[in-house]
């Protein structure tokens, strides 16, 4: 009799087979899943060169299309083969320096004064502002303690709104001080608001109040009783509406080690950067848990985490304030009830939170920060990752990876007694090499990449889509012009500072607006398609005229590695192809009231005689209260007494910080191109583009607990520029 063998001998045997080929297949799709980035980043590469000598673009059109034919171009990558162009001489202008140097901090001290920022919504106060102004006689003594407020503000950054926007002009973002180590930042709309003009006496008050008020640059109001409380006597930048937090999602990180290995597990982002693209995109960048490694950027639309601003730049909210058309097309006015939509939006090209990368991937470090994007052009965006490179150490002897900032241990409360290891080579002269970065010598056992690819340098790339980049481009034939000689050396302390990227960067015309609406060399446009010039490729890209700007900083820190100062200067770049850097400040830059450490007050602003007999003069006279005393004058921030010193008051702050560049806000009548004066997509496009002679916010961080802005001509911002090495004009050309 035949029987079957029973089912259960082959129980276990199967089982094993089973569990092998899992394994098996979990680790063909764990290498796959390795690969994926690698393989992701080598197709695009492959399809932006294959296809780079075929491809036909529409520029100034990509934002949109619907509105514009453009003009047909064929894209070429740079060639590294044709020699650097020669620059345009009207940057020569720039190397003057009409403001001499403090003797004592080899400081450029600015006339500009510092401007308080407060975060006390307009809307939010306005009530109980009023009552507390009527119970005082017109005068706001104390704030109302339901909105007295103990939430600190730090690190501001602005970026200006569209000319119909209103009654907001800008946007604010800042950073909280937090009582912990969470990070957060908060948004709001705002404006500024500046005290009337002293006029001379005239018949009515009311004359004069409109005299006073023509004065008033137009992107300002008069100050109420209730700005003068919040900001001070001088005014400042105010928010109009309920400042709200930005949540942005954490992002997971690859590795962090050693003092950043908690540093995935803090809530929230750091160093935010707002800015407009020359699509007319409103962009975030935050630093936060990286992919690749440690700590990256991340950059997402603004509108995506701030929908208000979507509604403002589609004029789609008339409750806003919004001014926008009406059905029959007349623009200026305000229409009450529900907006209407033009329907024509600037595109966005990063919808979600998206990682830049750096290409090749060794290349990065496990902790990257302070990056600056740029825009030549609506079809083309830039990332620049370093200006002077690394130290000449390789990372194994430094102890640090590339580009690692030890800055944020200490604040953080992540480096615990690593602090302490680090200090030796902020107060000891490291002869022959650039300190580029907080390090600690080691031992020369191993040599890594940073040796051979990133040896000192400027590195930048160009954004090929999803965050991905390609290698560095910049020319061989430029010439570093942050050399150990010119870039780093000792301040009259003997500590050795490095430089770092600080500020998000600006395009500007060397052109004035009124050139810029008459001279075709000032046209801000990368081509034109006039038969007269036989189609050859002129206006402010192509000859020399449009570049970028931004500010970047020189830190010193003391032994316990927390900053001591961050030194303000400009660097300035083309907008053509290579890109290379035209010049950097010679001397670092102050602020009128902004007080230089470790130099005394009398080192800072010194004095003549007939200045100091004046002071002292002044100083006995003292408006009396009823008290008996000297009555003080509320300055927001800062106090000072009346008459005292120069009549200006001189910002306690210890180290000040620049994170942000803004053009000012200006009504649609100002700008420089009105070809398409009913396009909103092309107008909001030039809002990081301005002109010689414009307005610059400059955004400031005080102690990293405080926050002001100051109001600086560009032209005062480029004033006394060094030329970067091999930097060459037409005249010099043999």
């Amino acid at each position: 009799m035949f029987t079957l063998p029973s089912a259960r001998r082959f129980l276990l045997p199967a089982a094993v087979i089973l569990i092998l080929l899992v394994i098996l297949r979990v680790l063909a799709d764990t290498g796959s899943l390795r690969s994926s980035h690698d393989a992701l980043l080598q197709a695009a590469l492959q399809r932006e060169l294959s296809n780079s000598a075929k491809i036909t673009l529409l520029y100034n059109a990509s934002a949109h299309p619907h509105l514009s034919a453009g003009r047909k171009t064929t894209y070429r990558p740079p060639s590294h083969a044709l020699p650097l162009p020669l620059a345009h001489p009207v940057i020569k202008q720039f190397t003057h320096c009409p403001i001499p140097a403090n003797e004592h901090t080899s400081h450029i001290r600015l006339p500009e004064i510092l401007y308080n920022i407060s975060l006390t919504p307009t809307s939010a106060s306005s009530e109980l502002d009023k009552r507390a102004e009527d119970q005082n006689g017109g005068q706001l003594d104390s704030p109302p303690t339901a909105k007295t407020s103990t939430t600190r503000f730090f690190n501001p950054a602005i970026i200006p709104l569209p000319y119909w926007a209103h009654p907001a002009r800008y946007i604010l973002v800042s950073r909280v001080v937090t009582s912990g180590f969470h990070q957060e930042s908060q948004i709001c709309l705002a404006d500024i608001c500046l005290p009337q003009q002293q006029q001379p006496s005239s018949s009515s008050s009311s004359a004069s109040t409109s005299q006073g008020q023509t004065h008033l640059p137009p992107d300002t109001r008069p100050c109420t009783p209730s700005d003068h409380f919040h900001l001070g006597s001088g005014g400042g930048l105010r928010c109009v509406s309920e400042p709200l937090k930005i949540n942005i999602p954490p992002t997971p990180a690859e590795k962090c080690e050693d003092a950043w290995l908690a540093f995935p597990d803090i809530p929230g982002f750091h160093d935010p950067r707002v800015f407009w693209s020359d699509k007319g995109e409103p962009l975030i960048l935050v630093n936060s848990a990286s992919r690749y490694g440690c700590v990256g950027l991340w950059i997402v639309d603004l509108r995506v985490v701030y929908p208000v601003l979507e509604t403002i730049l589609s004029r789609e909210d008339s409750a806003l304030g919004v001014v926008r058309r009406d059905s029959g097309g007349e623009e200026g006015s305000e229409v009450a009830g529900n907006g209407v939509s033009l329907g024509f939006k600037p595109s966005m090209s990063y919808p979600h939170l998206t990682e830049i990368t750096r290409n090749p991937r060794g290349s990065r470090a496990s902790v990257e920060k302070n990056w600056v994007l740029w825009f030549p052009s609506g079809e083309e965006a830039y990332v620049q990752y370093d200006l002077l490179g690394d130290p000449l150490l390789s990372k194994d002897e430094a102890g640090l990876e590339a580009g690692q900032d030890l800055e944020g241990l200490p604040r953080l409360g992540l480096g615990g007694n690593q602090s302490q290891d680090y200090r030796y080579s902020n107060v000891t002269k490291i002869t022959g090499h650039a300190n580029n970065s907080t390090t600690k010598p080691r031992t020369k056992e191993r040599r890594t990449w940073m040796e051979k690819e990133r040896r000192g340098g400027r590195t930048f790339s160009k954004l090929i889509g999803n965050g991905f980049t390609t290698p560095n481009l910049t020319h061989p034939h430029e010439q570093p012009c942050f050399s150990a000689e010119e870039g780093d050396f000792e301040d009259s302390f003997g500590s050795i500072g490095h430089w770092h990227q600080g500020s998000n960067s600006l395009r500007l015309i060397l052109c004035t607006r009124a050139q810029a609406r008459t001279d075709p060399a000032c046209r801000d446009d990368d081509y034109t398609d006039d038969d007269n010039t036989g189609g050859e490729t002129t206006g402010a890209v192509a000859g020399g005229r449009s570049v970028h700007f931004a500010i970047i900083h020189r830190k010193f820190s003391n032994e316990l590695d927390l900053p001591l100062r961050y030194e303000r200067y400009v660097v300035v770049w083309e907008g053509r192809e290579p890109f290379q850097i035209l010049g950097v400040s010679r001397l670092p830059l102050l602020m009128r009231d902004e007080w230089a450490k470790p130099w005394t007050k009398d080192e800072n602003w010194p004095v003549s005689g007939e200045a100091e007999l004046k002071r002292k003069s002044n100083a006995t006279m003292r408006m009396a209260d009823r008290g008996g005393g000297s009555k003080l004058m509320r300055r927001g921030i800062h106090e000072r007494e009346i008459g005292e010193d120069d009549g200006f008051d001189k910002s306690p702050a210890y180290f000040t910080y620049t994170p942000s560049l803004a053009w000012t806000w200006s009504p649609h009548s100002a700008a420089a191109n009105q070809d398409h004066e009913n396009d909103d997509v092309d107008y909001m496009s030039q809002l990081g583009t301005g002109y010689l002679g414009d307005d610059v916010l400059v955004g400031i961080g005080l102690d990293d607990v405080n926050q002001a802005f100051a109001r600086v001509k560009v032209d005062s911002l480029l004033n006394c520029l060094r030329l970067c090495p091999g930097v060459r004009f037409a005249e010099e050309a043999s």
